[in-house]
């Protein structure tokens, strides 16, 4: 870590802690309530689909034939890491770079190409995007449906650009080593409670953030964009009053870059070496400006043709 970066982290962290003192009451209820979030959201989606993910993954393997002769070509991944796309459109972030960390530790995968899937294959779950986001802040699973349809399109658009450098001599093992369920399970529920401990820490920050915010009679749209910046779903639920168009920016980029904790758990799972923060940024804001290009589009026309 450069000195700059240990600077700031511990000025954020004497800030904080300053915060914390000066906004008790902030500490319980926020605390509470993240708690309550991941047994009541995160454990039912999140932790057997990474317990599945982990199985699941050990049996997708895209070959030469026919059958997968142009899938790298429409999907903008190559074969090798078709899986871990595919895995991110059932799962949603931070699964697919846990997937892409253990195929590029066995050798599967080359570094560039483990980059690759990290930035562009770690995206809002469809669960989450039509019946929380669809049902919920637009009253509209159509629109759950189509923000979700969006953010594919955006994904492989994206990967069409982004080139990777192949190793034409990694193949992948025709008898890959197997995962045992019991495996399986005990790692996603060390993952899980370390994810938890990311999404309770980064909803404080912006609990904390939001309570200064009020303090200084700050608008309501400066602790909707400070509570998405730090976790997203505390975000994209204060974003359900806007008007809708305003609505769909603010989900679009809440859920393109999933807040800090989700950027945190992205690159706690990936592994420094895997994980670059100026490629994410800019990666997760090409995948914004697409979804928001292609869902606003699209709800424009349904809006319309109901009008």
């Amino acid at each position: 870590m450069s000195e700059n970066r240990k600077w700031a982290a511990g000025g954020g962290a004497i800030l904080m802690t300053a915060l914390m003192f000066l906004f008790p009451e902030v500490i319980f209820e926020s605390v509470s309530s993240s708690f309550e979030k991941c047994t009541a959201n995160l454990l039912p989606s999140l932790f057997p689909m990474s317990v599945l993910s982990k199985q699941i993954s050990q049996y997708i393997r895209i070959n030469n034939s026919n059958k997968h002769k142009n899938i790298d070509s429409i999907s903008g991944f190559s074969k090798k890491t078709v899986p871990v796309f595919l895995i991110g459109l059932l799962c949603g972030y931070p699964i697919p770079s846990v997937v892409a960390k253990d195929l590029y530790e066995n050798g599967n995968i080359t570094a560039s190409e483990a980059k690759k899937t990290v930035v562009l294959c770690n995206n809002a779950s469809p669960a989450f995007l039509i019946f929380f986001v669809g049902r919920c802040i637009f009253s509209s699973q159509t629109a759950g449906v189509v923000l979700y349809l969006s953010q594919m399109l955006a994904v492989v658009l994206c990967a069409h650009f982004m080139k990777t450098k192949q190793d034409c001599s990694i193949e992948l093992p025709k008898n890959p080593p197997y995962e045992s369920l019991s495996s399986s399970v005990a790692r996603s529920a060390k993952s899980f409670v370390e994810i938890c401990g990311f999404v309770i820490f980064f909803s404080l920050a912006g609990d904390l953030a939001c309570a200064v915010f009020k303090r200084l009679g700050a608008s309501e749209g400066a602790s909707i964009l400070t509570s998405g910046i730090f976790e997203a779903v505390s975000g994209v639920s204060k974003a359900a009053n806007l008007p809708y168009f305003a609505k769909l920016f603010v989900v679009c980029f809440f859920c393109s870059f999933g807040g800090l904790s989700v950027g945190f758990q992205v690159r706690f799972c990936a592994g420094d070496a895997l994980f670059d923060a100026k490629q994410y940024v800019l990666k997760r804001l090409s995948v914004f400006v697409l979804t928001l290009f292609f869902s606003s589009i699209t709800l424009f026309l349904i809006q319309s043709s109901l009008l």
